[in-house]
């Protein structure tokens, strides 16, 4: 075969291949959002946010959009930037301190301080598309008080993007955290 022969071939064939490039995945990470300081006094020293828990369905790294009742989509080149449970309970904490002013300790997991509400969290639901906003489902409950609250969140999404989306998510994460934060400052020392 002749040298040039070879040479148009291979050319042929890395063309191919370059063109044939699936598409770079892109990634996201919820952020804390501007919060107003709720007024709460309570006796206790902190809170702990203790866990968060996904829904299985939630727990991998493609984002997933709702095409129905009954269907979801994985998004295979929009991705979450870290574990979903563990931006989500670091975005929760972040939010829950600056509802909760600087007075008030709030952290992750911690093992010190016997004298903390504790907080767990499971995501029920956590999904968004431009057109029908985002949503939040999530059971929470804080002992020592033995309180369970289930809520429902909705948001709409400011724009057509998913990085709108995911403002939108984190939005609704710091809604969470204003609904814990009233939920706190209800606590008096009889509780």
């Amino acid at each position: 075969m002749k040298p040039w022969v070879v040479c148009l071939c291979t050319l042929s064939f890395t063309a191919c291949l370059s063109s044939s490039r699936s598409p770079e995945a892109r990634f996201y990470q919820l952020q804390p959002v501007r919060m107003e300081v709720e007024d709460v006094s309570f006796p206790y020293d902190g809170v702990l946010v203790d866990d968060v828990e996904t829904a299985e369905y939630l727990d991998r790294p493609q984002m997933v959009v709702r095409q129905g009742e009954h269907r979801l989509d994985y998004l295979e080149f929009d991705r979450w930037a870290e574990p979903l449970d563990e931006n989500f309970a670091d975005v929760l904490v972040a939010n829950l301190a600056s509802c909760l002013g600087s007075e008030t300790p709030v952290g992750v997991n911690a093992r010190d301080g016997e004298h903390h509400v504790r907080v767990q969290v499971r995501v029920v639901r956590f999904e968004g598309d431009p057109e029908r906003g985002a949503i939040l489902e999530a059971v929470y409950g804080m002992e020592p008080m033995g309180w369970t609250e289930r809520v429902r969140l909705r948001t709409e999404v400011k724009g057509e993007t998913l990085e709108a989306v995911v403002s939108a998510q984190s939005r609704l994460v710091g809604d969470l955290a204003r609904e814990m934060a009233r939920r706190l400052s209800r606590i008096d020392e009889s509780s």
